[in-house]
């Protein structure tokens, strides 16, 4: 039987899993939530809104050293670093530059080599450039 007025308590594991997930979302409640139950943790947004809200009272009280003061500056903290618009944006041109990296001046995606390393070209360029004509692979 579940009790519906159950308010998941503010204890390491939950607070953990906040905020392992917190960098993996767009850095609202309802997300962060979503990915924190991947983690297991059974939570709520207005319950997470009420740690964080608790906690900038405690800052803005000047009692910084409560558990919700630290826990509501490490969840800014990492809100700022990694879901800002700022955040959001370099992890796109990230994504875009390995995409760049990987691709070849035709479009093609280029060969990795036997020691691991990315070619400069890909195959079919890579055969022009050896034989001055692609070669007919099969498939």
């Amino acid at each position: 039987m579940t009790n519906s007025n159950y308010t998941p308590r503010f204890t390491a594991p939950n607070i953990a899993a906040v905020l392992r997930a917190l960098p993996e979302t767009d850095g609202t409640y309802h997300d962060v939530i979503r990915r924190v139950s991947e983690y297991g943790v059974a939570l709520s947004p207005s319950t997470l809104s009420k740690w964080v809200s608790t906690g900038r009272a405690d800052i803005k009280a000047n009692r910084r050293q409560t558990a919700y003061a630290r826990f509501a500056q490490k969840y800014d903290q990492v809100k700022r670093e990694h879901c800002a618009a700022d955040a959001n944006r370099n992890r796109e041109l990230d994504l875009a530059l390995q995409i760049l990296e990987r691709t070849c001046e035709c479009g093609n995606e280029k060969i990795i080599l036997p020691d691991g390393t990315l070619a400069d070209s890909c195959r079919e360029c890579q055969d022009i450039k050896d034989h001055g004509r692609p070669t007919r692979r099969s498939t």
